[in-house]
């Protein structure tokens, strides 16, 4: 049977308008405010380091070396990755807020919690890799997944406001929006976690931390997320 590839991709591209349509004026100035402010977070960044897109494309293909990369190249530690993060945390609560469809104040419990849950879910991986070294003593190697884990939301919180802005200049569906964003939050958990295994049996630690990093850095905070949402 002939399936069209169109039709199979039609959610997806079906963003050309023969018309026009003029979106809820209070979620669009919100939305504008926060994509003015992620750009300019991206413009500082580049401002402040010239190759901050290369080093932190490379620094999401590093597996081994990731510890040595972000202290002598895509230096974490740094203000510029310090506004990346700030980027992630702005785009990611957009995207929130357009899936959540927020109007204003009125759900101001809800748009707390669409603003709250980005860096709560960073802080929350951070605060479970220093419970988990406490109990194992294993610091230096959990420190790696925290390196994985940060350089990928950095780049989450990018490609998140790209999305945001297509969204913003086309007729994309909140619906459509809502699929690529869990599409690329996908991708980047599975691809975050297969480096972090590799890395472990490379080092050749035990399954023991190997289950207790995937439990506590990753499993935890999903678990915790999917409780404020739903």
């Amino acid at each position: 049977m002939y399936i069209s590839i169109t039709n199979i991709l039609q959610p997806l591209v079906n963003v050309i308008p023969e018309e026009l349509t003029l979106r809820d004026i209070s979620t669009t100035k919100v939305v504008g405010l926060g994509l003015f402010i992620a750009f300019g977070l991206l413009a500082i960044t580049k401002l402040l380091n010239k190759d901050v897109f290369r080093t932190l494309i490379i620094a999401n293909y590093k597996g081994n070396s990731i510890e040595q990369y972000v202290k002598e190249v895509h230096l974490i530690k740094s203000g510029w990755s310090v506004v990346l993060i700030a980027n992630y945390w702005v785009s990611f609560s957009l995207v929130g807020y357009v899936i959540g469809e927020l109007p204003g104040m009125d759900d101001l419990p809800l748009l707390l919690l669409v603003i709250l849950i980005p860096i709560a879910w960073l802080l929350l991986s951070q605060l479970n890799l220093y419970l988990g070294s406490l109990l194992t003593g294993e610091y230096q190697t959990l420190v790696q997944f925290l390196y994985f884990r940060i350089v990928g939301l950095q780049l989450l919180g990018i490609v998140l406001f790209i999305l945001c802005s297509f969204w913003t200049l086309t007729t994309m569906s909140s619906r459509t929006l809502l699929l690529l964003a869990l599409i690329v939050i996908t991708i980047e958990f599975f691809i975050r976690v297969f480096k972090s295994i590799i890395f472990a049996r490379q080092k050749r630690i035990s399954w023991y931390y190997i289950i207790l990093y995937i439990c506590t850095l990753e499993t935890l905070p999903l678990l915790v997320f999917y409780y404020l949402v739903v």
